[in-house]
């Protein structure tokens, strides 16, 4: 009676990849309002998705086209700050969740702005 070493099955992790977006008005001729000229979205799993929910959130929001920028498998931060040629936004993505606001924080004030405040302290679309 042989006994056979019962062999494990390596499960193959395959992990699906998750996006997010982030949609901007600019406003370029007025104050820059987060709650009404920005849209986000995290942890949807297609980038065309993610890109169509932010877009229409923030035409919604804002009544006006807005830009669109997406982004996979990371989290993304979004710091405001003044400087002499009015707001500016600044954004960082890690794939290392807790990175991406050092990093927005920090090009914010590399850049010498006031008043750098989060519009968003952290989302992550991070594989699933």
């Amino acid at each position: 009676d042989l006994h056979y070493p019962l062999r494990r099955q390596r499960q193959m992790c395959i992990r699906d990849s998750r996006y997010g977006a982030l949609a901007i008005y600019p406003n370029l001729d007025g104050l820059w309002d987060s709650q009404k000229m920005f849209a986000s979205v995290h942890g949807i799993h297609s980038k065309e998705s993610a890109r169509k929910k932010a877009l229409q959130e923030c035409k919604r929001k804002s009544g006006h086209s807005c830009q669109v920028f997406d982004y996979a498998d990371q989290c993304l931060s979004v710091t405001t700050g003044l400087n002499s040629e009015g707001l500016k936004i600044y954004s960082a993505v890690s794939p290392q969740p807790g990175q991406a606001p050092l990093d927005a924080m920090q090009q914010c004030l590399a850049a010498q702005a006031k008043e750098c405040e989060y519009v968003v302290q952290e989302e992550c679309s991070l594989p699933e």
